[in-house]
């Protein structure tokens, strides 16, 4: 169940009378993620992104979510997005962070921490074996 709001309605039968009644209740669903910082750093080689909560801390966020996986390079920069969709047909909004390293780029979702976009596949067409410092730097103006 993806975070968010929701309103559930139950109609429940009373069985020696027979009478339904309508209940109505909201139900708010969110995930420890939500609710936080995040600190973006590295260990000089690969890109780490640890999440501090009120009750603790989890170190290495891409990696506690993704199967140890890590992210290549020194860290750049993370934004926020409240509002991706996986693509351009999709419904699905949920909010993300863009995560960039001098070598690589991804997109986790913030309820539960998964990567939905790689560099390979964020871009349209996709761009195969792309050096994301190569991509990024030709977008700095020059003096």
């Amino acid at each position: 169940m993806n975070p968010g709001t929701y309103h559930l309605v139950f109609n429940v039968k009373h069985k020696a009378t027979g009478v339904v009644k309508m209940l109505t209740a909201n139900l708010a669903v969110a995930t420890r993620t939500m609710n936080g910082w995040y600190l973006l750093k590295d260990d000089g080689v690969n890109t780490e992104f640890d999440f501090i909560h009120a009750s603790g801390r989890i170190n290495n966020f891409i990696s506690y979510f993704n199967k140890g996986r890590t992210m290549e390079g020194k860290a750049v920069k993370a934004v926020f997005m409240p509002s991706h969709k996986t693509s351009l047909a999709s419904t699905d909004l949920f909010g993300a962070l863009l995560v960039l390293s001098e070598k690589d780029a991804l997109i986790c979702r913030v309820d539960n921490g998964l990567v939905v976009n790689s560099f390979d596949d964020m871009f349209l067409p996709n761009r195969k074996h792309a050096s994301c410092r190569t991509r990024f730097s030709r977008c700095r103006p020059t003096s």
